[in-house]
């Protein structure tokens, strides 16, 4: 699982380390102002994925104000984002289909320009013409709230079908949009229709994913991680970084800056928080239940959360130094998230700082130092951490 940046042709070429992106919480106790939608009950079920991060903010006196506004946004604009959708489609919606939101949604990351990164995920037999009646509402929806369409890259702004999810992993019939659907929508989603068909698609994966642990012996600390799935995490995170370095010899140098500090920070964050989750099956206590049934269900108690979260969740059972590193990478989080909020720094960033004034010099040392705290706190908790170095040394790369 190397969490040292990739090597200088791929992801991390020529610079250390990056920023990271963290979720923002948002107050859903405050009742919503007039004419102002109330935070739907999916939404309220996103938002209390970040109680460990902002336990640990709390106890270490961090300034997590970038990522509580951007999940105030959030909130309100998946509410609003939830509302146009049922006024445009009405209350007749077959149960079988959801649309399912990632990206900065997932994260609970949402700025003034960032992308609707959506998926009409499809669990049952839908009309053909609904799906695409559906796809084209989401996307007149997202325009009327000022949200950017989906990327050029065709992995979102289109349907899923849920069986392909699970049903296709591995082989050359596991095609990259399907690898790449599928780990998003157990890493960063949300749903923005029918809660139930994204979940219970999620229980299926993770079905596929712990199937073969029924039989295992679980005296023995291997049997409880699950490297299926640890493996399929660790193979999209380094398609993401050698994509970067593709798209880099394509698009050219100047294109990918900020590309480039996303995946050093927000991208290197979902995979770091979500192989903690794999790591930490090895501690689950033993019960009743077959060993696959209890793997399944932490991995999915953890799904509705974002990958910060999962990530402030080992918090407790690092020691004194694990802990510094985690407060570190948590700072550093909530610096890029601020960044992100920020339109000239966001511009100035894409740009890859290009004025040679104070202002833009001072940004740059401000996302080095982002991500080389991220990068080094990062190191610290999976290799000497006493609770998951042997772990990480043992499921991480062979």
């Amino acid at each position: 699982m190397n969490l040292q940046r990739p090597t200088q042709t791929g992801a991390c070429a020529g610079n250390r380390r990056r920023p990271m992106v963290r979720r923002a919480r948002f107050d859903l106790r405050a009742s919503p102002a007039a004419g102002e939608h109330a935070v739907s009950p999916d939404a309220s079920r996103f938002a209390a994925g970040a109680a460990h991060v902002m336990a640990v903010a709390q106890q270490h006196d961090i300034d997590v104000t970038a990522l509580t506004d951007a999940g105030t946004f959030t909130a309100k604009k998946l509410a609003d984002l939830q509302k146009l959708i049922r006024d445009k489609i009405g209350s007749d919606v077959p149960e079988g289909i959801d649309v399912v939101l990632c990206g900065s949604f997932g994260r609970q990351e949402l700025t003034p320009g960032s992308d609707c990164d959506f998926l009409i995920l499809v669990q049952s037999d839908v009309d053909a013409d609904y799906i695409s009646q559906l796809r084209l509402h989401v996307r007149d929806a997202a325009r009327e709230l000022q949200l950017e369409p989906p990327g050029a890259t065709g992995l979102f702004g289109d349907f899923a079908i849920a069986t392909e999810l699970y049903g296709r992993v591995g082989l050359d019939t596991d095609s990259y949009p399907n690898a790449t659907r599928r780990m998003l929508l157990i890493t960063e989603s949300v749903s923005a229709l029918n809660p139930d068909v994204r979940r219970s698609t999620i229980d299926r994966i993770l079905q596929r994913y712990c199937s073969d642990y029924g039989k295992q012996n679980t005296d023995q600390v291997r049997n409880r991680v699950p490297r299926f799935f640890l493996n399929d995490l660790m193979r999209y995170w380094r398609t993401i970084t050698v994509d970067y370095a593709a798209k880099q010899w394509m698009d050219g140098r100047e294109a990918s800056h900020l590309r480039r500090v996303k995946l050093l920070t927000s991208r290197k964050i979902l995979f770091a928080g979500t192989f903690a989750t794999g790591l930490t099956a090895s501690y689950l206590a033993d019960d009743e239940r077959r060993l696959s049934e209890r793997i399944q269900e932490h991995i999915a108690s953890q799904c509705d959360q974002t990958p910060l979260d999962r990530l402030m969740a080992l918090h407790e059972k690092l020691g004194s130094d694990g802990q510094a590193a985690l407060v570190r990478v948590l700072r550093a989080y909530c610096s890029f998230v601020s960044c992100m909020a920020s339109e000239q720094d966001k511009s100035l960033i894409k740009n890859g700082f290009p004025d040679a004034d104070h202002q833009s010099s001072n940004l740059r040392m401000r996302v080095e130092k982002i991500t080389d705290d991220i990068q080094e706190g990062l190191e610290q908790i999976f290799f000497d951490d006493p609770y998951l170095a042997s772990l990480t040394r043992s499921f991480g790369l062979f």
